[in-house]
């Protein structure tokens, strides 16, 4: 007697993109254009790719999150710290950021643009989150959202120790 045993196996694949400069999703987040290049729906839930452009000032606060990504700075600069580890990224740099790491980014020129790799689904949605409730730079009305989306989205913000003390006794003396 022979037995045959079948395995059934389903395996997420993308087909070859062809996505042309002025091509893409369009998004503002929190204050930074962002358009959408690939999406976890077109790569398998593999990775997705944003191409961002942020103005000078234009920053993250340290925060983390369960993907994987990385930066590759096109043009301007921008302090960027993943970690404890700070450093000056301008046009040609490359950064990664490991999932979890607690990391931020400011843009220090007058304007920088940056390729934007997540590796598996999760960036894209979030930015799709901020879009709708939240496009332009957060003010102290948003915080509600933000924090929101952040929940939804497994977005934890670092604040530095005392950084909160140090913002309400700043707001009570004025």
């Amino acid at each position: 007697m022979t037995t045959t045993t079948t395995t059934a196996t389903t395996t997420a694949t993308s087909t070859g993109m062809f996505v042309k400069a002025t091509d893409g999703e369009e998004l503002r987040v929190l204050g930074t254009r962002m358009t959408v290049k690939a999406a976890a729906e077109d790569t398998g839930g593999k990775y997705e790719v944003v191409l961002s452009q942020a103005a000078e000032g234009a920053d993250t606060v340290p925060h983390r999150h369960p993907w994987e990504e990385l930066y590759v700075v096109l043009d301007g600069a921008m302090d960027v710290t993943v970690g404890g580890r700070q450093m000056l990224a301008t046009a040609g740099d490359f950064v990664t950021i490991p999932a979890n790491a607690v990391h931020s980014f400011r843009v220090v020129t007058e304007y920088a643009r940056f390729l934007h790799v997540s590796f598996g689904p999760g960036a894209v949605a979030a930015f799709r989150d901020y879009d709708a409730a939240v496009p332009a730079a957060p003010q102290l009305d948003d915080l509600g959202s933000v924090m929101a989306i952040n929940d939804r989205h497994g977005i934890e913000v670092v604040l530095p120790d005392g950084f909160v003390d140090s913002m309400l006794a700043a707001s009570h003396a004025g």
